[in-house]
Protein backbone atom coordinates (compact mmCIF):
# COMPACT_ATOMS: atom_id res chain seq x y z
CA UNK A 1 0.00 0.00 0.00
CA UNK A 2 2.86 2.53 0.55
CA UNK A 3 4.32 1.61 -2.16
CA UNK A 4 1.59 2.07 -4.50
CA UNK A 5 0.67 5.50 -2.51
CA UNK A 6 4.05 6.53 -3.66
CA UNK A 7 4.09 5.81 -7.00
CA UNK A 8 0.81 7.66 -7.20
CA UNK A 9 2.02 10.93 -5.78
CA UNK A 10 5.28 10.68 -8.39
CA UNK A 11 2.73 10.24 -11.19
CA UNK A 12 0.47 13.71 -9.90
CA UNK A 13 3.58 15.26 -9.37
CA UNK A 14 4.80 14.28 -12.86
CA UNK A 15 1.72 15.48 -14.63
CA UNK A 16 1.51 18.55 -12.75
CA UNK A 17 4.94 19.87 -13.33
CA UNK A 18 5.51 22.62 -16.06
CA UNK A 19 6.12 21.47 -19.21
CA UNK A 20 9.02 23.25 -21.47
CA UNK A 21 8.11 25.32 -24.42
CA UNK A 22 9.02 23.83 -27.66
CA UNK A 23 12.16 25.70 -28.73
CA UNK A 24 11.51 26.82 -32.39
CA UNK A 25 13.75 25.58 -35.37
CA UNK A 26 16.54 27.44 -36.60
CA UNK A 27 15.54 29.55 -39.80
CA UNK A 28 17.76 28.13 -42.42
CA UNK A 29 20.07 30.56 -44.06
CA UNK A 30 19.27 31.86 -47.85
CA UNK A 31 21.49 30.28 -50.50
CA UNK A 32 23.81 33.35 -52.31
CA UNK A 33 25.02 31.44 -55.60
CA UNK A 34 24.70 34.90 -57.36
CA UNK A 35 24.86 38.31 -56.65
CA UNK A 36 23.97 41.54 -58.25
CA UNK A 37 25.89 44.47 -57.54
CA UNK A 38 23.18 47.69 -58.22
CA UNK A 39 24.68 51.93 -59.24
CA UNK A 40 26.32 53.28 -56.45
CA UNK A 41 23.83 55.80 -55.67
CA UNK A 42 24.55 59.32 -53.96
CA UNK A 43 22.71 60.80 -50.67
CA UNK A 44 21.49 64.37 -51.39
CA UNK A 45 20.17 66.50 -49.76
CA UNK A 46 18.98 70.51 -49.92
CA UNK A 47 22.16 72.09 -48.32
CA UNK A 48 24.81 70.27 -50.44
CA UNK A 49 26.39 72.76 -52.65
CA UNK A 50 27.63 72.57 -56.29
CA UNK A 51 31.08 71.76 -54.39
CA UNK A 52 29.94 69.48 -53.18
CA UNK A 53 27.73 66.96 -55.35
CA UNK A 54 30.81 67.37 -57.82
CA UNK A 55 32.74 65.76 -55.18
CA UNK A 56 30.18 62.80 -54.64
CA UNK A 57 29.56 62.23 -58.46
CA UNK A 58 33.78 61.96 -58.48
CA UNK A 59 33.59 59.38 -55.35
CA UNK A 60 30.70 57.49 -56.74
CA UNK A 61 32.54 56.91 -59.92
CA UNK A 62 36.02 55.86 -57.78
CA UNK A 63 33.92 53.38 -55.70
CA UNK A 64 32.04 51.90 -58.88
CA UNK A 65 36.03 51.34 -60.26
CA UNK A 66 36.95 49.57 -56.99
CA UNK A 67 33.77 47.38 -56.93
CA UNK A 68 34.54 46.61 -60.38
CA UNK A 69 38.55 46.09 -59.92
CA UNK A 70 37.63 43.77 -56.41
CA UNK A 71 35.04 41.62 -58.09
CA UNK A 72 36.59 40.99 -61.59
CA UNK A 73 37.18 37.91 -60.89
CA UNK A 74 34.46 36.46 -59.10
CA UNK A 75 31.91 34.54 -61.00
CA UNK A 76 28.81 35.05 -58.07
CA UNK A 77 29.16 38.63 -58.56
CA UNK A 78 27.78 40.68 -61.59
CA UNK A 79 26.94 44.03 -61.85
CA UNK A 80 24.09 46.27 -63.16
CA UNK A 81 25.06 49.35 -65.00
CA UNK A 82 22.74 52.35 -64.65
CA UNK A 83 20.89 52.34 -68.58
CA UNK A 84 20.40 48.43 -67.30
CA UNK A 85 18.64 49.57 -64.26
CA UNK A 86 16.46 52.63 -66.21
CA UNK A 87 15.28 49.96 -68.07
CA UNK A 88 13.39 48.05 -65.60
CA UNK A 89 11.49 51.27 -64.57
CA UNK A 90 11.03 50.46 -60.78
CA UNK A 91 13.36 51.45 -57.60
CA UNK A 92 14.54 49.33 -55.12
CA UNK A 93 13.89 51.25 -51.66
CA UNK A 94 11.35 48.92 -50.33
CA UNK A 95 11.30 44.78 -49.26
CA UNK A 96 9.02 43.95 -52.27
CA UNK A 97 10.68 46.05 -54.86
CA UNK A 98 14.14 44.18 -54.08
CA UNK A 99 12.15 41.04 -54.27
CA UNK A 100 10.57 42.24 -57.34
CA UNK A 101 14.12 42.76 -58.91
CA UNK A 102 15.85 40.24 -57.62
CA UNK A 103 13.40 37.56 -59.38
CA UNK A 104 13.48 39.76 -63.02
CA UNK A 105 17.45 39.33 -62.77
CA UNK A 106 17.32 35.73 -61.36
CA UNK A 107 19.40 36.85 -58.30
CA UNK A 108 20.11 35.53 -55.11
CA UNK A 109 20.67 38.93 -53.59
CA UNK A 110 21.39 42.42 -54.50
CA UNK A 111 23.90 44.66 -53.30
CA UNK A 112 23.05 48.11 -52.70
CA UNK A 113 25.94 50.87 -52.14
CA UNK A 114 25.36 54.77 -51.65
CA UNK A 115 28.53 57.13 -51.07
CA UNK A 116 27.70 60.38 -48.45
CA UNK A 117 30.47 61.79 -48.22
CA UNK A 118 33.79 61.94 -50.66
CA UNK A 119 36.72 65.14 -49.53
CA UNK A 120 39.62 65.42 -51.18
CA UNK A 121 42.66 66.25 -49.08
CA UNK A 122 43.92 70.15 -49.41
CA UNK A 123 47.30 69.75 -49.66
CA UNK A 124 50.52 68.07 -50.48
CA UNK A 125 52.11 64.62 -49.30
CA UNK A 126 53.53 66.05 -45.98
CA UNK A 127 50.98 69.19 -45.14
CA UNK A 128 47.45 69.56 -45.61
CA UNK A 129 44.53 72.00 -44.44
CA UNK A 130 42.33 69.76 -43.84
CA UNK A 131 42.73 65.35 -44.68
CA UNK A 132 41.09 63.25 -46.86
CA UNK A 133 37.85 62.04 -45.87
CA UNK A 134 34.94 59.61 -47.39
CA UNK A 135 31.86 57.75 -46.09
CA UNK A 136 29.83 55.00 -47.78
CA UNK A 137 27.75 52.01 -47.13
CA UNK A 138 26.29 48.74 -48.26
CA UNK A 139 23.47 46.22 -48.22
CA UNK A 140 23.64 42.52 -49.16
CA UNK A 141 19.43 41.87 -49.62
CA UNK A 142 18.03 38.27 -49.89
CA UNK A 143 15.93 38.39 -52.93
CA UNK A 144 14.04 35.52 -51.50
CA UNK A 145 13.11 37.42 -47.57
CA UNK A 146 14.15 40.90 -48.31
CA UNK A 147 16.24 40.57 -45.40
CA UNK A 148 19.68 42.31 -45.41
CA UNK A 149 22.37 39.40 -45.08
CA UNK A 150 25.17 41.56 -44.09
CA UNK A 151 26.13 45.39 -44.68
CA UNK A 152 28.63 48.14 -42.90
CA UNK A 153 28.77 51.94 -42.86
CA UNK A 154 32.33 53.20 -43.20
CA UNK A 155 32.91 57.18 -41.86
CA UNK A 156 36.88 57.64 -42.18
CA UNK A 157 38.91 60.03 -42.25
CA UNK A 158 42.90 59.77 -42.24
CA UNK A 159 44.09 60.97 -38.80
CA UNK A 160 48.09 62.27 -38.37
CA UNK A 161 49.86 60.12 -36.28
CA UNK A 162 49.94 62.27 -33.05
CA UNK A 163 46.22 61.76 -33.04
CA UNK A 164 46.03 58.13 -33.09
CA UNK A 165 49.18 56.08 -32.07
CA UNK A 166 46.80 52.96 -33.05
CA UNK A 167 47.32 53.82 -36.79
CA UNK A 168 50.76 53.09 -36.86
CA UNK A 169 51.30 50.54 -38.74
CA UNK A 170 48.39 52.30 -41.86
CA UNK A 171 50.65 55.28 -41.40
CA UNK A 172 54.12 53.41 -42.32
CA UNK A 173 52.05 51.72 -45.31
CA UNK A 174 50.84 55.36 -46.44
CA UNK A 175 54.38 56.18 -46.52
CA UNK A 176 53.96 58.71 -43.94
CA UNK A 177 51.71 60.99 -46.05
CA UNK A 178 48.68 62.31 -46.05
CA UNK A 179 46.48 60.33 -49.37
CA UNK A 180 43.84 61.09 -51.66
CA UNK A 181 40.09 60.37 -51.17
CA UNK A 182 40.75 57.42 -53.72
CA UNK A 183 43.57 56.26 -51.98
CA UNK A 184 41.60 56.22 -48.49
CA UNK A 185 38.94 54.41 -50.23
CA UNK A 186 41.01 51.67 -51.82
CA UNK A 187 42.52 50.85 -47.91
CA UNK A 188 38.76 50.38 -46.18
CA UNK A 189 37.09 48.20 -49.26
CA UNK A 190 38.79 45.39 -48.70
CA UNK A 191 38.69 44.72 -45.18
CA UNK A 192 34.84 46.15 -45.31
CA UNK A 193 34.39 43.36 -47.88
CA UNK A 194 36.02 40.61 -45.75
CA UNK A 195 33.51 40.85 -43.33
CA UNK A 196 30.89 39.89 -45.33
CA UNK A 197 30.64 35.81 -45.17
CA UNK A 198 28.33 35.43 -48.10
CA UNK A 199 31.46 36.71 -50.52
CA UNK A 200 33.11 34.11 -51.90
CA UNK A 201 36.95 34.62 -50.50
CA UNK A 202 38.96 35.81 -53.59
CA UNK A 203 42.69 35.04 -52.53
CA UNK A 204 43.52 37.22 -55.67
CA UNK A 205 41.15 39.80 -55.29
CA UNK A 206 42.59 43.44 -54.69
CA UNK A 207 41.84 46.86 -55.34
CA UNK A 208 44.02 49.01 -57.35
CA UNK A 209 45.08 52.22 -55.67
Amino acid sequence: MKKLTILITMFLMTACAPRPMPQPLPTPEPEVRTITILPVSITTNDNQDKKTRQELTAGQMELTRLLHNYFKNNDQVHFLSPDQTATYNQGYETKEEIQQLGRRLHSDALMIWEISRYREKDGGNYSVGHPSSVAFSYHLVSTATGVTLCGDKIDHTQEPLTENLLSFKTFLKRGGKWVSAARLMSDILPSTLEQCKYLKADKDAAVEQ
